[in-house]
């Protein structure tokens, strides 16, 4: 490839506009094509708007603007042809992308490399009307392509090792992190997130608790920047619902992946999200959510006593409580700390009365989730909790701690990748955090929890709702046998689950 290659982009929308103005930011020239003049016209207004205002925060120079937008031009798709590299960023739709690509073979010279940014349709479908399906590959960037620095290369059944090669290299010229991923449902990304927003929705869809509550635990006590529903509602659940029904089908009806059915329902009334005005949040006209409106139940702090804590997770628990409210006194709020199980099952295990039992998660303690069978004492723990400076956030009790539940679906969604040899350890983590901005990779969560710990909650989980979701990863178990952690790049561990 040349030391400047020409760059040819096909799909002048958000997608298509934002990859030409990558490249034309990182020094490459750049044709920019679409079926729609008008389309093209905002595009090339959009690139110029974006490179004035980052001159005018003082983050490009004047003159490092003026190139890339010089480096920028409208053009007709035979003039795109004659690119170096030529990247699709059309509709995802199967029959457009075919056409299109035969279109571009016919005028294209042989040592142009073609490239599709689908996220969602197989790059060997697309391929297979070429005569040369080799030259096709998945070039698969993440919205907005000028901060998300990650790309996908995705190898068809057909593509050549000079194709990939051709790509990973300007991948790199690009400024992009590269994950060499299959030809799989979802790819690599698409298939990872599907273990967050998934488990998400099953707790709304059985009533254990609110959007806002389960975004408030996402952020609090597992650290990510945005909530599985307030990204829901940012991607749109229209956009999110397909995916998760194309892995869910392209992996034989993977139980991970089942659809939660209220994702449907929601579909059907329209609620997508920002898009629509209204999702799992409510907007205003500024974009902006607005606030719910909740009746708190209006409790004061409680003695506690807390019982059959995990030793390891015992001196966090304690922690989220004032020294003067903990005590052995028996006349105390019983305090408990289920793992991969719920607060009366875990209750019933010590042969106490679950109405006068409150549990609290100690797995994730950043903020405390309480749960319980009784309201009072259960808003009482909470306030016990609030009364030492602590956030806490109550739940209905039933299927266990939100945290523990995403956490584990999204470890063990990341195992079956891993056991599916889709794609290394290190590049499963690293296309999380760079492309899913998670605050760590779900095979570095797996370790910070513990592979044993997580394997034993999803067992747990397993015998208190028969969901076979949660069966265990073979992978998983065989990284735990072997004494080996998740996030190191080794061959020991078994397949992935039938």
């Amino acid at each position: 490839m040349t030391a400047e290659p020409v760059i040819g982009v096909v799909g002048a929308g958000a997608m298509g506009a934002g990859i030409a103005e990558l490249a034309a930011r990182e020094g490459c020239p750049v044709r920019l094509c679409d079926a729609s003049p008008e389309a093209l016209g905002r595009a090339l207004a959009a690139t110029r708007d974006r490179l004035r205002r980052d001159v005018e925060k003082g983050r490009l120079e004047a003159a490092a603007a003026d190139a890339a937008m010089a480096r920028l031009a409208p053009a007709s798709l035979a003039e795109v042809a004659a690119a170096d590299v030529v990247i699709e960023a059309i509709v995802e739709d199967l029959a457009a992308k075919r056409a299109l690509f035969r279109a571009l073979e016919a005028e294209a010279g042989p040592g142009t490399v073609l490239a599709t940014n689908t996220s969602s349709l197989s790059v060997s479908a697309i391929a297979e009307v070429l005569e040369q399906p080799g030259r096709l590959a998945g070039l698969h960037f993440f919205n907005p392509p000028t901060r998300m620095r990650v790309v996908e290369i995705v190898r068809g059944a057909a593509t050549s090792d000079a194709t990939i090669a051709a790509l990973a290299e300007l991948a790199r010229r690009l400024g992009q992190h590269v994950l060499h991923v299959g030809d799989t449902p979802g790819f690599l990304v698409n298939h990872l997130g599907r273990g967050y927003t998934g488990e998400a929705l099953r707790i709304l869809d059985e009533g254990a608790a609110t959007p806002g509550a389960v975004d408030a635990i996402a952020r609090g006590a597992l650290g990510f920047r945005m909530g599985p529903f307030e990204l829901l509602d940012l991607t749109g659940l229209d956009v999110s619902a397909e995916v998760t029904r194309q892995v869910w089908q392209g992996f034989g009806e993977e139980p991970r992946f089942r659809p939660a059915p209220i994702a449907g329902r929601r579909v059907a009334e329209g609620l997508l999200g920002r898009k629509t005005g209204r999702g799992f949040y409510a907007y205003g006209a500024d974009g902006k959510i607005v606030p719910e409106q909740h009746q708190h139940l209006d409790a004061a702090p409680v003695p506690v006593r807390l019982l059959d804590i995990a030793p390891d997770r015992a001196p966090d628990v304690a922690g989220l409580f004032p020294a003067a409210l903990l005590g052995d006194d028996p006349a105390a709020v019983a305090v408990v700390g289920p793992i991969g199980t719920d607060v009366a099952t875990e209750a019933r295990r010590l042969g106490l009365d679950p109405l006068r039992v409150v549990g609290v998660d100690p797995v994730f303690t950043g903020l405390a989730t309480i749960a319980g069978v009784d309201p009072a004492l259960t808003a009482g723990v909470a306030a016990s909790v609030r009364s030492a400076g602590r956030e806490a956030v109550i739940v209905r009790d039933g299927g266990g701690m939100p945290a523990q539940r995403i956490a584990a679906m999204i470890v063990l969604v990341a195992a079956d990748a891993a056991g599916r040899g889709l794609a290394a350890p290190a590049d499963i983590d690293a296309a999380t955090r760079l492309a899913l901005s998670y605050p760590r990779g779900p095979l570095a969560l797996g370790d910070a929890v513990g592979p044993a710990r997580i394997a034993a909650i999803a067992r747990s989980f397993l015998a208190l709702t028969g969901d076979p979701r949660w069966r265990p990863s073979a992978w998983l178990d065989g990284r735990i046998a072997a004494g080996k952690t998740l996030a190191e790049s080794s061959t020991l561990g078994g397949p992935a689950p039938n």
